[in-house]
């Protein structure tokens, strides 16, 4: 017994089937750099980049929900390890003029961190093109 080839009715014969949509992964980048005012679209922001992995598997779309998910994640552990170092550095460095602007950079380095990280899948996303590596 022999099995016919299923046909996708949505694809025309001899055309090739759509692309996958940027939308989810814009709508993504874009919560996340709004998460900055309002800190909750963080979190919406990575459900959908969860629930979008799903569809792209296997995409060049997968790398973005990737990098996105993982944005997060390091950024929450960047977070919790930078905290004590950066409080005792602001407390030693309060006390000279020269550390007060170093108190700025140890403070701004995670945010400064995660403003790259949204523009460089952002931009990637806009060129088409996958976001090489995750954690870097």
């Amino acid at each position: 017994m022999t099995v016919a080839p299923t046909i996708d009715a949505s694809v025309a014969p001899g055309a090739e089937p759509a692309a996958p949509s940027t939308t989810p992964m814009q709508v993504v980048y874009g919560l996340y750099a709004l998460g900055f005012i309002f800190p909750l679209t963080w979190i919406i922001g990575l459900i959908v980049a969860y629930v979008h992995l799903s569809e792209v598997r296997g995409t060049w779309l997968e790398s973005h929900a990737r990098w996105a998910i993982a944005t997060v994640w390091l950024g929450v552990a960047l977070c919790l390890l930078w905290i004590v170092p950066a409080i005792l550095l602001t407390v030693v460095l309060a006390i000279s003029l020269i550390g007060i602007p170093l108190i700025l950079v140890v403070w701004l380095f995670p945010l400064i961190w995660a403003i790259y990280r949204i523009a460089r899948g952002w931009l990637a996303l806009l060129e088409r093109k996958p976001v090489a590596g995750t954690f870097v």
